[in-house]
């Protein structure tokens, strides 16, 4: 079967090529602006899709390592953010009742969320 007089079969093969082509060069890509990822293990990763072909891509894809998302580096529980925000809520109780001042007020909470003192 012709459409626009190029066989389907042609046209199926180009399709499949360049999809294969974009992966492979999305996987390179992908892998050079790795951060979280030692010389090492890029190495390993490219040689595994260059040697492997389509297969690799395919591996490289469906197993590399996922990076963390950016600000995720902290990892926090829900009981830390709770004794958090109960923290911070009787500092703003005693702040309102005039035990602290404004500068001990804010400073301690500084202190609390990890804020340096500009």
């Amino acid at each position: 079967m012709k459409v626009f007089g190029v066989s389907v079969e042609f046209l199926l093969a180009i399709a499949i090529s360049g999809t294969i082509f974009l992966l492979w060069a999305a996987s390179f890509i992908d892998l050079t602006r790795r951060r979280d990822l030692p010389i090492i293990k890029k190495a390993m990763w490219a040689a595994l899709v260059i040697f492997t072909g389509h297969v690799g891509v395919l591996i490289y894809f469906a197993v590399r390592p996922i990076r963390p998302p950016y600000g995720k580096g902290i990892r926090h529980t829900v009981d830390h953010s709770s004794i958090l925000v109960s923290e911070i809520e009787r500092l703003h109780a005693e702040h309102s009742d005039g035990n602290l001042t404004d500068e001990v007020y804010l400073a301690a909470k500084r202190d609390l969320l990890g804020v340096p003192a500009s």
